[in-house]
């Protein structure tokens, strides 16, 4: 074989591309055509190109998102934890309750429902502070706490099921007079520590209702 046309061959190896047309006869010389692109494949390149982010930006969004969540994050910190809850209105906090106390007279049965129906109880009393706390704030002369006699037991039982473990009963009391007196109040004229008494539970006094701060 000729050594021209051998080295025309190469060169179509080389190049890989491909015969169109003889442009030279005598020198056995063709034109050649470099390969082309499927455009197809080109235009998958350039969508995934316009949709693969670069990093930079793929970081810059992160970055962003991070920075709304720990905005959300302080503020429910602060407005469930930092803000102090209040009161409902009508009641003044003692450490974390809150207690009402009535300007109407009921029995001590109708006292409790009207609690009730303020999502609160009457009042239970537990240390010598909120004793001295209730005491302080009662306008009225003559008041319901939330503290009964047990017919059954013969025992004196708060509201919320407790037993009694230290009273602050006036000098006598409780003396059960009559053999039916079954509720207590307190006496707004007397010692703070020495003012309860036990009455018939239908007697019309004021009430102390109690409830949890919200």
């Amino acid at each position: 074989m000729d050594m021209s046309v051998r080295s025309k061959d190469d060169e179509y190896e080389n190049t890989g591309g491909i015969y169109t047309g003889l442009i030279l006869p005598d020198n056995n010389e063709y034109s050649t055509l470099k390969p082309t692109s499927n455009p197809i494949q080109e235009a998958q390149k350039t969508a995934k190109s316009r949709l693969c982010c670069p990093p930079y930006k793929v970081a810059t969004v992160c970055l962003g998102l991070l920075c709304a969540f720990s905005v959300i994050v302080i503020i429910i910190l602060f407005v469930y934890l930092e803000v102090p809850k209040q009161c409902p209105v009508g009641y003044v906090q003692f450490t974390s309750r809150c207690y009402n106390f009535s300007s109407e007279k009921d029995n001590w049965f109708n006292s409790r429902k009207h609690c009730k129906r303020q999502g609160a109880d009457l009042v239970v009393i537990d240390t010598m502070e909120e004793q001295v706390f209730v005491h302080s704030h009662y306008t009225h002369h003559q008041y319901w706490i939330g503290l009964r006699n047990s017919s059954e037991e013969r025992t004196w039982l708060w509201v919320d099921g407790s037993q009694l473990d230290v009273g602050y009963w006036n000098d006598g009391e409780p003396n059960n007079l009559g053999l039916n007196e079954d509720c207590v109040h307190g006496y707004k004229d007397l010692n703070a520590l020495k003012n309860w008494n036990d009455i018939k539970c239908d007697n019309h006094f004021n009430w102390v209702c109690e409830t949890s701060r919200p």
